[in-house]
């Protein structure tokens, strides 16, 4: 299928403009829309929203924003008189950051109610099921934890965790395209991190006014450092520390923003760097690791670590294919297979955090806890040569340096205790 329609029709329904989507992510997307007459099919369209669904995530995954909401609490439309706080996590993906929101303000609110809404019904399945492994506990102590997270199993140091009841009272999770669909209204708080990223200018804009609408007078609104910021009346941008986000102006303005829903049609630029009309390189590196990407999310572990073999094979200077091979198979719970990937990285990469950490962690798996410290130390010094520490990890699906720091100190106190 050819890329126009499909980026006119993303743009339209969804908001997204295509070419801020990893090029090798749109060819597969392509490729699977080929068996369909068109992008308005209802299958194409499920198809689709995978794509546009952003599904990286974990708990406390920003616990500086955290810690600041928990701070803002007093000046909530709905604290105090026994009010119900309002809280929307607006593509909340499998549910990490709706059930973080919930146990951080639950344990500081009488009454709390998180809405948890995304375009992937198949990612909201997994929400409402409640249950994680490793790759979403990242930087999360479980015993620390202990209170809200339930141990459902427990292989070698690697947890199977369920979020406890009276934490998933607290959420509901609803399908929602935030470019069509009617908002929850009368809302304390907004979290839209990395979302808005994706959206055209004009639909990014348009969100800004309709959540201006969703919040009452006072609340607030978080968005990712990368974000589109429409500039607009209604809203102020405030700072807690290190902490910024908006908030709805207290008094009515005197024009105040429409909650306008019209988005303008996308008139896509064949952007060069994607390459889409060209034949697909079946030994592409970056066409291999998306595929494997997407196969893993969908739980096809064997498919996914047999691409990622083929393409070290292929490119065996390659560090990509080596490090995502070592985190599927650890979240799949197949520490063997994980450490032979992780040996491989780290030998490729001696001196990088990414590739110690996961060898540390591949090493406590399998019992070894001497070599595993020693690991992780390497990995800890390895974090104070970064170029960029506000930057995300190379090959780390999204880690940022303060998230590896306390994975890593959580496993070398655990480590410590026994």
């Amino acid at each position: 299928m050819k890329i126009e329609p499909v980026a006119d029709f993303m743009a339209r329904r969804y908001g997204i403009a295509v070419d801020r989507l990893p090029g090798p992510s749109v060819r597969m997307l392509l490729e699977k829309l080929d068996a369909f007459s068109g992008p308005a099919v209802p299958e194409a369209q499920g198809i689709i929203q995978g794509t546009c669904s952003i599904g990286e995530t974990m708990f406390l995954r920003h616990p500086e924003q955290i810690a600041a909401l928990v701070e803002l609490l007093p000046s909530l439309p709905s604290s105090g008189a026994g009010g119900r706080l309002r809280v929307w996590s607006a593509g909340c993906a499998s549910g990490e950051e709706a059930y973080s929101l919930a146990a951080a303000l639950g344990a500081r609110a009488p009454q709390v109610e998180v809405i948890g809404t995304d375009l992937n019904a198949a990612a909201l399945e997994r929400a409402r099921e409640a249950r994680y492994g490793f790759w979403s506990l990242r930087g999360v102590e479980v015993a620390a934890a202990s209170d809200w997270l339930s141990v459902d199993a427990q292989v070698g140091v690697r947890a199977q965790v369920s979020v406890r009841d009276h934490v998933k009272r607290r959420v509901r999770f609803e399908r929602l395209n935030l470019v069509d669909d009617a908002y929850p209204q009368a809302l304390d708080v907004v979290f839209c991190r990395n979302v808005l990223l994706y959206f055209t200018a004009d639909a990014a804009a348009a969100v800004f006014h309709a959540m201006h609408a969703a919040v009452r007078p006072g609340g607030v609104l978080f968005v990712g450092p990368f974000d589109h910021r429409p500039a607009m009346a209604g809203w102020s941008e405030e700072r807690l520390g290190e902490v910024g986000f908006f908030r709805r102006d207290p008094a009515p303005t005197s024009t105040p923003p429409t909650p306008a829903r019209t988005v303008e049609v996308f008139s896509p630029d064949p952007t060069p760097a994607l390459h889409l009309d060209e034949p697909a390189d079946e030994g592409s590196l970056p066409a291999r690791l998306a595929e494997a990407r997407s196969l893993a999310g969908e739980r096809q572990v064997d498919a996914a670590l047999s691409i990622l073999q083929r393409a070290a094979e292929r490119h065996p200077l390659a560090l990509a294919p080596l490090v995502l091979a070592a985190m599927v198979a650890d979240e799949a719970g197949r520490p063997a297979e994980a450490l032979a990937a992780a040996r491989r990285a780290a030998f490729l990469a001696p001196d990088d955090a990414l590739p110690n950490f996961l060898m540390g962690l591949s090493l406590r798996l399998v019992g070894d806890r001497d070599f595993a410290l020693a690991r992780f130390h390497a990995a800890r010094r390895a974090l104070t040569r970064l170029a960029d520490p506000r930057a995300p990890i190379p090959q780390g699906e999204g880690l940022m340096p303060q998230q590896l720091e306390r994975m890593i100190d959580a496993h070398v106190r655990a480590i410590a205790r026994h």
